[in-house]
């Protein structure tokens, strides 16, 4: 699995130029066997703890899109300076794309129902926070 998302990694177009901007990526590139791997990943809104995407899904495989989702999180993180992510959601817009909202923290020991709020997932908080790295 490593070898076959090597060709992924390396034909990810990012654009996000200065610290602050929302964060968007795309992939448009035929994988090993012919099959079109071809989404985007737009940020359309950030705040302090958290951030929400709006993905575009035209065609590729279900643990490259995921990858690709989680990866376009990580950047989001890493140029927000923060050190730790967690899903908070996932709901379809009205033209049928993808949404998605992931937390971020500075450390691991957080009360997550206060940063969060409330209503975040029980297996989410028993999951706990994803480091960035």
């Amino acid at each position: 699995m490593r070898l076959l998302m090597l060709p992924f990694l390396l034909f990810v177009s990012c654009v996000s130029l200065a610290e602050g901007e929302l964060w968007s990526q795309e992939v448009d590139t035929v994988l090993e066997g012919g099959k079109l791997f071809k989404m985007s990943f737009q940020e359309i809104e950030r705040k302090e703890n958290y951030s929400i995407a709006r993905v575009e899904y035209m065609s590729g495989p279900s643990v490259g899109s995921a990858m690709f989702v989680f990866d376009g999180f990580r950047n989001i993180a890493k140029q927000a300076g923060r050190k730790f992510m967690v899903p908070l959601g996932e709901w379809k817009d009205e033209s049928g794309n993808k949404m998605y909202k992931f937390g971020f923290a500075d450390s691991k020991k957080v009360n997550m129902k206060q940063i969060f709020g409330p209503d975040i997932n029980p297996e989410i908080e028993r999951a706990g926070l994803i480091p960035v790295n």
